[in-house]
């Protein structure tokens, strides 16, 4: 009996998520692992959401995270017997489509759906699904498949020819321009096919006709091109997922009887169909008639082959985009992890306030900002931002405020001055799906006195060393880029050995071990349990300590946003 469990609420069917995982113990057992949100862990341990219940895999063996660019990336999580990547153990990876990673027993395949081509402008009769002929009556018809127990005879000239098709194929960018040259090739004198065409059945919808792919291609002579379908034979592909040949005067022995009687089109015709793409909503395959005495498993077996080039040429071109789309994403990180190093101070120095700022950007790179400068009043102005979205566009956002913040403390300008400027800037510049959120405060070193504008941000704390704990303004204020609306400033007070933290939602937003989310009350309680002992110390070593709580926290899992944090405590 297999030991493996399924994972709970998982279909055992084909998975309808754009990512999934084709899981496989060595006892045959196969099912899939739809993948949706952005982050899962794989291991024995009964909890998790893709349990592989066998000894040969640790209790968290694994994680999958899905980055802000829609990658897919495999962890390692020190498990006993590691991770293999095609073969390679690794400890954090990628993903790509068709990749396996190995845990213990299991091989899990990564399926990536690809983004669906539009059909060919050109395919006919690409308006009206209905127009694609089927054959109903082919009760004559007698179906088989490619012989398991023996390889068939392929002539070395089609060998040569196939190789050099899926050369051309794997130059050719155009997928509708690919399909057309598989059709093409079917109906060339030395593979005599009649007429060929690719077509796509839709699963759920099986007796619904088919749609055509790619232009039809046929000899000179058979009219639009678009070949008679036999009923029978798409059932069967349906069935077996494999290739199959529709004849009506077969034998027993795989021989084509030249006096077989009710044929495919009215012509003595034999019809083949090899799947060339299978997801969980269709099957594309490439349909060909042949005159009858080309039915036979070797020439199905021919067919299969050029079915297979056109697959490979697929697999290399889509290894080809992703592989440019990595290197485009990665010089997209170099550069704007940089932007965010240059933004954010390492250990401000203001006289009369002790400040440290605590910043780990993710891998991806996100759009957090803070700092401390000191205005010309001699107040300390303090700042958090969050941007919306990743990536180098959210990193160039944090500049623009970086920049708008110093310019308005050189032209003096008071807080709720400032963050008006800022929003009606974000305004006008910022798309509609794009904000940022922003806590500012300006303080007053001598007197403690502050002001605070929370523009839909996490609100601040403040920390007495006795841990009691108080928020300061939260949920009166939209996000700036959102609405040319005016600013609701609290005002508040800072006393000598209280300590004020602001922190970006990468915080409040982790999860724990157990997969729950922080939140503000736990997270607020986490840095009140490291301050109260450290009350005394100066505000970098209370960071420290902060930030090996957050990695306990985290518990050696991947970081999927930016940790942001500013403490400041007034100088007595």
């Amino acid at each position: 009996m297999s030991t493996h469990q399924q994972p709970r609420a998982i279909e055992t069917t084909a998975p309808q998520s754009r990512a999934w995982l084709e899981v496989r113990d060595d006892d045959g057992s196969v099912w899939t692992v739809p993948l949706s949100g952005k982050h899962v862990v794989i291991g024995r341990s009964p909890e998790l959401p893709i349990r592989l219940n066998s000894h040969s895999v640790s209790r968290y063996h694994a994680e999958m995270f899905r980055d802000p660019f829609d990658r897919w990336w495999v962890r390692d999580l020190g498990s006993r017997n590691g991770t293999l990547i095609n073969g390679r153990p690794i400890q954090e990876s990628v993903l790509r489509s068709g990749d396996v990673f190995e845990m213990g027993r299991f091989s899990l395949r990564v399926h990536i759906a690809e983004t669906e081509p539009e059909v060919a402008e050109d395919a006919a009769p690409s308006a009206d699904e209905s127009d694609v002929p089927i054959t109903e009556h082919d009760e004559h018809t007698q179906i088989s498949t490619l012989p398991a127990e023996e390889a068939a005879k392929i002539d070395i000239m089609h060998l040569s020819t196939l190789t050099e098709f899926g050369g051309r194929l794997s130059q050719t960018e155009e997928q509708r321009e690919r399909l057309r040259l598989l059709c093409r090739l079917m109906v060339r004198n030395d593979f005599h096919g009649r007429a060929a065409v690719v077509l796509r059945v839709l699963k759920d919808q099986p007796n619904h006709p088919p749609l055509v792919r790619c232009q039809p291609q046929s000899v000179p002579g058979e009219g639009d091109g678009l070949p008679y379908v036999s009923r029978r034979l798409l059932t069967a592909v349906m069935r077996s997922e494999a290739p199959v040949l529709a004849s009506t005067g077969m034998d027993d022995t795989g021989t084509f009887n030249m006096n077989g009687e009710g044929d495919l089109s009215g012509d003595s015709l034999a019809a083949m169909a090899c799947p060339i793409s299978n997801d969980a909503k269709h099957i594309d395959l490439l349909y060909v008639t042949f005159p009858d005495r080309y039915g036979t498993p070797e020439w199905l077996a021919l067919v299969s082959l050029a079915a297979q080039q056109y697959q490979q040429a697929e697999a290399l071109l889509v290894n080809r985009r992703q592989a440019q789309e990595h290197a485009a994403i990665e010089q997209d990180l170099a550069r704007a992890s940089h932007i965010q190093a240059t933004l954010v101070p390492d250990d401000p120095v203001i006289k009369g306030v002790d400040v440290s700022i605590g910043f780990e950007p993710c891998r991806w790179v996100g759009g957090d900002y803070a700092d401390a400068l000191l205005a010309p009043d001699g107040k300390v102005v303090l700042v958090v931002a969050d941007v919306s979205g990743k990536g180098l566009p959210a990193a160039l956002v944090t500049s623009s405020l970086h920049t708008m913040v110093h310019m308005s403390q050189r032209a003096n300008m008071d807080l709720p001055t400032m963050v008006t400027s800022l929003n009606e800037h974000l305004c006008e510049y910022l798309d509609d799906c794009s904000f940022v959120t922003m806590v500012a405060i300006s303080l007053d070193p001598k007197t403690g006195k502050l002001e605070c504008i929370n523009a839909g941000h996490p609100p601040p704390v403040i920390i007495r060393p006795d841990g009691y704990t108080r928020y300061l303004q939260h949920n009166k204020n939209l996000p700036l880029g959102v609405e040319k609306l005016p600013f609701s400033c609290d005002t508040d007070e800072l006393d000598p050995g209280h300590l004020l933290a602001m922190f970006t939602d990468g915080l409040t937003e982790m999860n724990d071990a157990q997969g729950e989310m922080l939140g503000l009350e736990r997270l607020t309680q986490n840095i009140q349990a490291v301050y109260t002992p450290l009350a005394d110390r100066p505000t970098d070593v209370i960071r420290g300590a902060i930030k090996r709580q957050l990695d306990r926290i985290l518990n050696d899992r991947v970081p999927l946003d930016d940790r942001t944090f500013l403490i400041a405590r007034r100088q007595s």
